[in-house]
C-alpha cells in the first residue's frame, strides 16, 4: 500500500485555505464509486459542535462543495493505533485523513497539483 509520501497528501483534506476550482486533470466527484453525498447516503456522520484548540475556534458543518487549498502532512507513527476523532483506531498505512470542519466521516477527493495525481480518502479524524 502506500507509504509516506501518498499518506501526506491525504492530510490535504485537512488543510484550510483559499478555494480553489477543481483541475481537469481529475475526475469529477460522483463519478465512479465516489459515494453520494446526499444526506440519506450519510446516515452514520455526525457534524460535531464547535471546539477551541490553542486559542482558535472551529466550527464543523456539513459542506457537501467544499473546496480548498493547502499543504499536507503526516502524523505517522506516534499515532498509530490510537483513537481518532470519531472513534477508529488510527492506521497510519490507511488512506485517511484528518480535516477541522469537516463532518466525521466524510469521503474527499484530494489531488495532488503538481502531477494532478488523484486520491479518494475517508476523514476520521480532526486536525491539524
Amino acid at each position: 500500500m502506500l507509504t509516506g509520501v501518498a499518506l501526506a497528501a491525504l492530510a490535504l483534506a485537512a488543510c484550510a485555505g483559499r478555494p480553489t476550482q477543481p483541475t481537469s486533470s481529475a475526475p469529477a466527484v460522483g463519478q465512479g464509486t465516489t459515494p453520494s453525498s446526499s444526506s440519506a447516503a450519510r446516515p452514520n456522520q455526525k457534524i460535531g459542535k464547535p471546539y477551541q484548540v490553542m486559542g482558535r475556534w472551529y466550527y464543523p458543518a456539513d459542506e457537501p462543495d467544499y473546496r480548498a487549498e493547502g499543504v499536507a502532512s503526516w502524523y505517522g507513527p506516534t499515532f498509530h493505533g490510537k483513537y481518532t476523532a470519531n472513534g477508529e483506531v488510527y492506521d497510519q498505512n490507511a488512506l485517511t485523513a484528518a480535516h477541522t470542519t469537516l463532518p466525521l466521516p466524510s469521503i474527499v477527493r484530494v489531488t495532488n497539483l503538481e502531477n494532478g495525481r488523484v486520491l479518494i480518502v475517508r476523514v476520521n479524524d480532526r486536525g491539524p
